[in-house]
């Protein structure tokens, strides 16, 4: 089932169609019931988009229907969720189509892919974000532009698992949103065994601010932990990042996280290529093995990304312009980065181009048994150092033919 739709106002496609980490109480949310392709009076109406409102729902066989769903919220002012509720675990939501809309001023995010609540288990959710204007939308820190999201739980001892997404992500305008620009999470909170895979290209993510310390611009998480109870566990995030233009986002302008805040055992693989990167006041593009922001005082642990970076171009980062750490800001042990750095363009760093640790910045816990290895070949940068950093960490590189610039 494929819809191009147009609407304005926030909208989630969910086995559960919505993004990270925030609950979306504040917004009204319609349940899609049934799969089937139907429109019932009023939303069968000879207008393009019908004259039904949420008011007017379900239909008049009891269900309601993507179709119409997605007709109540084009009628529908204020912010809208849309969501699958099929009365079954193992829901399969055939490709959704999200194109060419306007998609501005709601209060949490634009749009977002998701695919399981709560008590959800084994749904797959095949979708598409193209070519849409996302802007201006949420009110902090949080996902507020274009997301994707495996699974996440929110209310205590509920479990999602073994819930997959692929994700299309191209051609978009994410400018001005007040949070992430773009975040992608393969689980969040009481999270298992959730898959999310897909390609992220061409888009261009401008001036978004989800505040200091934060990723701004592109952020992909394996892992996050809300609660010491309820952690993120055995998660596999795998995007292709491509040639996407990332600018004057606060911070930090793309990152990797393959565990975050307590989270365990998730696998992140991620290729960026050909993405430009610049002027942002910390790292221009970060990866991360394990991080604590703080927000759960918990180790996060035994988490893996590898990385293959290619012909990216960063310039005018306020401290690295692409860094990778194996551990990073407290609270991280064991973790894994394995990569490959090559033929990337730094220049105009605040402090060095390349930055390799094994473990850095301590300050919110113990960081230990960390570990980077990888090749660093061909590239220009601005100064390259690979160190292990905070002790008990390791980062092992082999550096071959780059050349180092002033």
């Amino acid at each position: 089932m494929g819809y191009k739709t147009s609407w304005i106002g926030g909208f989630l496609v969910a086995g559960l169609v919505s993004l990270l980490a925030l609950p979306s109480a504040a917004q009204e949310t319609i349940t899609v019931t049934t799969l089937e392709d139907t429109a019932d009076p009023p939303f069968d109406a000879d207008d393009p988009c019908g004259v039904g409102t949420i008011d007017d729902l379900p239909g008049a066989d009891g269900e309601v229907s993507l179709r119409e769903a997605i007709i109540a919220a084009n009628n529908t002012q204020g912010d809208k969720v849309i969501v699958f509720h099929l009365n079954a675990q193992g829901t399969v939501i055939a490709q959704t189509v999200i194109t060419s809309n306007t998609i501005s001023a709601n209060k949490f995010m634009g749009v977002e892919i998701r695919g399981g609540e709560g008590e959800t288990a084994g749904n797959t959710v095949d979708g598409v974000i193209e070519g849409n204007t996302v802007t201006n939308n949420g009110t902090g820190e949080f996902v507020a532009g274009i997301g994707a999201l495996g699974g996440v739980t929110f209310a205590k001892g509920e479990r999602v698992t073994n819930n997959t997404v692929t994700v299309e992500i191209r051609d978009n305008l994410v400018q001005d949103n007040i949070g992430q620009g773009i975040g992608v999470s393969a689980g969040q909170g009481d999270a298992s065994g959730n898959v999310v895979t897909g390609v992220m290209e061409g888009n261009t993510v401008v001036d978004n601010d989800a505040g200091e310390g934060s990723i701004s611009g592109i952020a992909l998480v394996g892992g996050v932990t809300f609660t010491k109870e309820a952690k993120a566990t055995q998660n596999t995030l795998i995007m292709e990042v491509r040639s996407n233009f990332v600018q004057g986002n606060t911070d930090t302008g793309l990152g990797v996280n393959a565990g975050q805040d307590g989270a365990v055992d998730n696998t992140v693989d991620v290729t960026l290529d050909g993405n430009t990167v610049t002027n942002h006041d910390g790292f221009g593009i970060q990866f991360a093995g394990g991080v604590n922001t703080g927000q759960v005082s918990e180790t996060t642990s035994r988490n893996t990304l590898t990385v293959q970076a290619s012909e990216n171009q960063m310039s005018g980062s306020g401290i690295f312009g692409m860094a990778v750490f194996g551990g990073f800001q407290g609270l991280a042990k064991g973790n894994t980065v394995l990569g490959t750095l090559s033929s990337n363009t730094v220049a105009d760093s605040g402090d060095t181009g390349i930055a390799v640790f094994g473990g850095f910045d301590d300050s919110l816990g113990v960081i230990a048994r960390n570990v980077v290895e990888g090749t660093i070949a061909n590239n220009t940068a601005d100064g390259i150092v690979c160190e292990d950093g905070i002790k008990r960490n390791s980062a092992v590189c082999v550096q071959i033919d780059n050349t180092i610039t002033p």
